[in-house]
């Protein structure tokens, strides 16, 4: 199971039961519904922070974030100097994008127990959600020394790393987060898309396909599996990953945009265009530079139009682009790639 979850059931103990199956053993074998199940009767019989809390992270894992919010709120209201129950809401709060309530919940979460290393995870991941990199940094590189066994405080710095172009120590903390934990598919994730960002697709698909395997339910890892095919050549296999992305997730930016790569490779502009358009209007997900990312189908949208002749058009797009923060000679290197490619498909 997650580190989070482990934290949580270390803190917590055992409970009193009051139910036939133990509901932490439910929570440790990821049996979510069950728990819930079980952790509803115990709360009937004698509400205790502990049985709010794991059920909390039962709801959690279920994307259940407003029951979240709830029972981990109960639990803060019966254990108001634990930091678990207010980093467990934090979780909550950041999956719904209410990032000053997570950020207000973690920091009165380190008040109250500076040593508690999770909420340094947690605080050092929305830091580098809202890009405040250094900030990230200092609050992973605590959780690193509080707690060297945990996989997510290693995992959430090497995004940091990975994020500030840093390949060397994100593929290294990466490689360390599934050192501790091989079941953690978010740094076969991580580590398969430094991989690719460094030109070696060739490593990067059995990591990503090892990620998929761990965790079929999150978009952004179909997503990067469908960017490494595209770089093999494999134009069919990217298009049925990144369709399974935006299946997962409707309206996912970059998962269109990387289809209308996907198109485009295989000659079809006009589809290829209506896919960046779209991306355009969409959400920036897993990124802290939303603008680069609507930058990127600004970019695309251009070079397809120069492809297309429509000159006029792709001027517009490409001035956007820039102002967005698409580099220009990147601009120009895309357009030049765009111009070039044959009218039919290059995918093998």
């Amino acid at each position: 199971m997650s580190t989070r979850g482990l934290v949580v059931l270390v803190l917590l103990g055992s409970l009193a039961l009051a139910c036939a199956e133990d509901p932490e053993a439910l929570i440790r074998e990821e049996r979510w519904q069950d728990g819930i199940v079980a952790l509803d009767k115990v709360i009937a019989s004698k509400p205790t922070a502990r049985a709010y809390l794991l059920r909390a992270l039962a709801h959690g894992n279920l994307d259940q974030r407003q029951e979240e919010i709830a029972d981990a709120t109960e639990a803060l209201f019966l254990d108001p100097k634990s930091a678990a129950p207010r980093a467990e809401r934090a979780t909550a709060y950041e999956a719904l994008g209410r990032y000053d309530e997570a950020l207000a919940d973690l920091d009165e979460a380190i008040r109250l127990e500076p040593g508690y290393a999770h909420s340094y995870t947690r605080r050092g991941d929305l830091y580098r959600q809202r890009g405040r990199y250094q900030d990230a940094l200092r609050d992973l590189d605590v959780a690193v020394s509080r707690d060297p066994k945990s996989s997510d405080a290693f995992h959430n710095r090497g995004n940091v790393y990975f994020e500030l172009g840093d390949l060397e120590s994100a593929l290294r903390d990466y490689s360390e987060a599934i050192r501790l934990n091989p079941k953690n598919a978010l740094a076969y994730g991580g580590r398969g898309a430094v991989l690719r960002t460094a030109n070696e697709p060739e490593r990067a698909l059995p990591d990503l396909r090892q990620a998929v395997r761990l965790r079929p339910d999150l978009a952004h890892l179909h997503k990067e599996l469908a960017v490494v095919h595209e770089f093999l050549g494999d134009c069919n296999e990217a298009l049925k990953e990144v369709n399974e992305a935006i299946r997962l997730q409707p309206r996912y930016a970059q998962a269109f945009n990387d289809r209308g790569f996907i198109i485009r490779e295989m000659g079809q502009y006009d589809d290829a265009l209506a896919e960046f358009v779209r991306a355009s209007t969409l959400d920036p997900l897993y990124t802290s530079r939303g603008d680069l990312e609507l930058s990127r189908t600004h970019a695309n949208q251009a070079a397809s139009l120069y492809r297309m002749d429509r000159d006029t058009d792709a001027e517009q797009e490409a001035e956007i682009a820039v102002r967005l923060g698409f580099r220009r000679a990147d601009l120009d290197d895309l357009i030049a790639h765009v111009r070039s490619l044959p009218g039919e498909t290059v995918c093998r």
